[in-house]
């Protein structure tokens, strides 16, 4: 039997937050504290909810992370029963996973929080340009071109390509990274065809859950993968942004407009106006059931998250 509709979440509101700063955090320190916070778990309307002003947002299964204008991490949980722990110092980009996030410091560093089950915080040393947080596994492209993944490795998604790449997207279980001629290379599961990328020049990638999205460089969105309720099928807008989460993928138009396409996050809607960028969020749960939660940054710079769509595998049947 489905699960209802609902538009409320546990713990989304970015006004409880549920971290604290580490000037002492290092990759292999210890990320969580196991002390809860029962104020926490409030239930408020994830609606449109405001999370201050981020330059840039990332959405993971169970927590949105961003950077503030002083390049410094910050992150709320959506349901988190333990205390996270957010990294000071400075850093270029940052990347939210299921349970954890990754950034990458103005050193170069690559530093990651949250849960380690899977040894998704256990990074590699070295000098890094880009990190992305998938399910429980990380990868991230190093100044020379070279891809490193670690964490969880049940479909391969750890065993990157050789190569030269300038990009990596990690998603449920496979990932995919740009060459330097905008040609796509996938690995890991490919149950559904996510990892079975087109031809093309391609300047955008994103993976999703089981579904795979780039933009190209005529600003046209191709997918490929599970096309659950068109989740793998853009509509025909120029893009400038696309964001693949987890069955659904959202886009910004050229003209600032956001347009999602996929099962969606119903009941509770994304607000009808203008954005610089969108991340649609992995699932809130487990792989059988949950929520879906995106953010997105309006031109005025305020980050507003919304979802909850809460569903189940019968939804499928």
């Amino acid at each position: 039997m489905a699960l209802p509709v609902v538009a409320v979440l546990l713990a989304l509101g970015c006004s409880s937050r549920h971290s604290e700063i580490d000037d002492d955090f290092t990759a292999d320190d210890d990320t969580t504290d196991t002390t809860s916070d029962d104020d926490t778990n409030n239930g408020e309307d994830a609606c449109h909810e405001s999370c201050g002003h981020w330059i840039s947002v990332t959405v993971g299964g169970e927590l949105a992370c961003g950077l503030l204008a002083d390049s410094s991490i910050d992150c709320f949980p959506f349901a988190w029963s333990n205390q996270l722990t957010i990294p000071s110092g400075e850093f270029h980009s940052v990347d939210a996973g299921y349970d954890h996030f990754c950034g990458i410091s103005v050193e170069g560093e690559v530093v990651c929080s949250g849960e380690n089950h899977s040894g998704q915080l256990e990074s590699p040393e070295g000098d890094f340009a880009v990190v992305s947080a998938g399910f429980m596994f990380a990868c991230a492209v190093g100044q020379d071109g070279q891809i490193a993944c670690w964490g969880e490795n049940g479909s391969n998604q750890t065993i990157a390509p050789a190569g030269s790449f300038i990009s990596v997207s990690a998603g449920l279980a496979h990932a995919c990274a740009l060459t330097a001629l905008g040609e796509v290379v996938c690995w890991g599961d490919n149950s559904l065809g996510q990892c079975e990328a087109p031809d093309g020049s391609f300047e955008l990638l994103t993976a999703g859950a089981y579904h795979t999205c780039a933009l190209a460089s005529d600003s046209l969105v191709h997918c490929w993968g599970n096309d659950a309720q068109d989740a793998a099928d853009p509509p025909l807008f120029p893009f400038r942004v696309v964001s693949a989460g987890y069955e659904h993928t959202c886009g910004i138009t050229i003209e600032d407009e956001l347009v999602c396409w996929g099962v969606p996050v119903a009941e509770c809607p994304a607000p009808d106006e203008p954005f610089e960028f969108v991340a649609a969020g992995l699932l809130v749960g487990n792989y059988s059931s949950g929520v879906d939660v995106d953010c997105g940054i309006t031109p005025s710079g305020d980050t507003l998250c919304w979802g909850g769509r809460y569903y189940d595998d019968s939804d499928y049947d």
